[in-house]
């Protein structure tokens, strides 16, 4: 039986979730009359902070990828360390995108691939 969500779907669901974010982000903007001060504070942020605030958020996708490590290597001793962390980062970034609890995110599935180096899994029913 075909998977009924197949990477189109997911795609077409995740520009819709896009294009309304930023829909709704301009209509705050427009409503609230702070469109002035969000500029003004654009000019001034400072590159240290982004940087910061990406390693700080990229610390989601090696914390994630290690914990799978741990626990998948107890059951598969030949588990890799790289396919886990990749693993976790995709659980990291479905989470960024909508609200999740684990195993109820857009990642989980078919574009989770086996930390074992084998192919497509579903990482929580393994």
């Amino acid at each position: 039986m075909a998977n009924i969500i197949s990477p189109k779907v997911l795609r077409g669901g995740l520009e819709i979730f896009a294009a309304l974010s930023l829909l709704g982000f301009a209509g705050l903007l427009f409503y609230s009359n702070n469109l002035k001060f969000f500029l003004e504070a654009m000019v001034t942020l400072k590159c240290g902070w982004v940087v910061v605030g990406v390693g700080l958020a990229s610390l989601d996708w090696f914390g994630g990828g290690i914990r799978i490590w741990i626990l998948t290597r107890h059951v598969h001793p030949k588990a890799v360390l790289k396919g886990s962390i990749l693993a976790g980062g995709l659980n990291t970034w479905a989470s960024y995108l909508t609200p999740s609890v684990l195993c109820a995110h857009p990642g989980r599935f078919g574009s989770c691939r086996n930390p074992l180096g084998g192919g497509d899994v579903d990482l929580c029913a393994a």
